[in-house]
């Protein structure tokens, strides 16, 4: 069997039929060996069947979903100045009914219910092509066209073999643009990237994606929108029917500039995402600071990017790290000693309320392991008030005053003793001091 179909491809490349008509031989060759026909009158009946229908006609290839112009000419038939009304025009495909217009009324075929139809402007000048929107798979075959005056006198006028193909293209974005993948149908579809792996599925306009690309991607126009690309991004997208037909297939390549600069306070996390950077010593860093707070203070937490994160806390210094908070969407969840005192604004995470357990390293991670940024706190021990200090100073100070008060008050009183003896002595006569 396998000699005997080598022989007939060998015919067909001999009366120059293309690889359409090879490809309908194979076709042929499979649908009779289902009927049990014996190897040589199989053969002979689909090269006989292939030469037959591919001889005289004109083949169109389109991709799946775009619209087709099938031409049919009247102009040698003489059918030029036949009334509308009486005019009948019938298109065929293998013997079933595509489209008809019958006293210019169009009738089409249950496959072809609002895709098929004939251009009434173009009917007066004896063009009688069909154009059928959108293209499925299951319109590749053999068109056959047809016209004349009524029913009964039609006219062969010729035929077309149409080919339909999937889409394909070639796309280079910059990182952080929108890819559109055409997905060229309303039935229901599979998205597959690189080496054939599933990363969504569409239905009824609605993507159920995995999780690297559900919040990304969106069903709209006829298209799967993947929003914010990056260079993870880059490769080939093809767009597969549930009988495994491929309808698209976009091969994409994600572009962005070179930066050298010296990267700090988290611009490392954006530039990594989306450019290809030029590492130099020392040009790229997590941001780092070191602050001291007194207990009931804040401390503030830079982020430096809006995509998740989780904080981690060593409150030894020894490299002893624990999650104790995740960010994503501005909204932080926490453990329970961190859950009412923390919140996210403006870019930063927001501790409150600080205690001496409160000491240690705070660093911020993405999910890749990259550290953004890392803040070691010292919470200071409580300051005396005012109040209190002024309290115990004047505590202190008044034995000193009062010792200096009470040796002016001894020395006036000393000073005026004397003067009053003095003055009391002076009028009285001293006895005079025995011999």
């Amino acid at each position: 069997m396998k000699l005997m179909n080598c022989l007939v491809f060998s015919v067909l490349k001999f009366c120059n039929v293309n690889s359409t008509g090879r490809k309908l031989f194979k076709q042929r060759t499979s649908y009779l060996q289902s009927r049990v026909i014996p190897d040589m009158v199989l053969s002979a009946l689909t090269l006989l069947s292939v030469m037959a229908l591919t001889a005289g006609a004109v083949y169109q290839s389109v991709p799946v979903g775009h619209s087709v112009t099938l031409n049919c000419s009247g102009s040698a038939a003489g059918l030029r100045g036949i009334p509308e009304d009486q005019l009948h025009i019938e298109w065929k495909r293998s013997g079933d009914l595509v489209f008809n217009l019958i006293s210019g009324s169009p009738f089409p075929g249950p496959e072809f219910k609002h895709r098929a139809a004939v251009s009434r402007e173009k009917i007066s000048q004896e063009n009688f092509s069909v154009t059928i929107s959108p293209t499925r798979f299951s319109d590749e075959g053999h068109y056959e066209c047809f016209c004349g005056k009524g029913q009964e006198q039609l006219t062969f006028l010729g035929e077309v073999y149409l080919v339909i193909t999937a889409f394909s293209d070639v796309l280079t974005l910059q990182c952080g643009n929108t890819l559109s993948l055409p997905l060229l149908t309303a039935d229901p579809v599979e998205v597959l990237f690189e080496n054939l792996t599933s990363v969504c599925s569409v239905q009824n306009s609605t993507a159920r994606c995995v999780p690297q690309y559900r919040e990304r991607v969106s069903v709209q126009d006829g298209s799967l929108t993947l929003r914010s690309l990056t260079p993870a991004d880059q490769g080939r997208y093809t767009v597969r029917d549930l009988q495994g037909n491929t309808i698209s297939t976009v091969t994409l390549t994600v572009g962005g500039e070179q930066v050298y600069s010296r990267v700090t306070r988290g611009l490392y996390i954006l530039d990594r995402v989306c450019s290809s950077i030029i590492l130099c010593p020392d040009c790229l860093s997590a941001h780092r600071d070191t602050v001291t707070l007194q207990p009931e203070a804040s401390l503030s937490v830079p982020l430096f990017t809006g995509e998740p994160v989780e904080v981690l806390f060593d409150p030894a210094g020894g490299g002893n790290w624990t999650s104790v908070c995740s960010v994503q969407d501005s909204i932080a969840s926490c453990v329970p000693q961190y859950r009412d005192r923390v919140s996210v604004q403006d870019g930063s995470l927001t501790l409150r309320s600080l205690t001496p357990a409160d000491h240690g390293s705070y660093t911020v991670r993405d999910l890749q392991g990259n550290a953004i940024s890392t803040v070691t706190l010292t919470v200071g021990a409580p300051r005396p008030s005012d109040a209190g200090v002024s309290s115990r100073t004047y505590v202190m100070l008044i034995p000193p005053f009062l010792l200096l008060f009470l040796a002016l008050i001894s020395g006036l009183l000393g000073s005026r003793c004397h003067w009053w003896r003095g003055n009391t002595t002076s009028g009285v006569q001293k006895p005079d001091r025995p011999v």
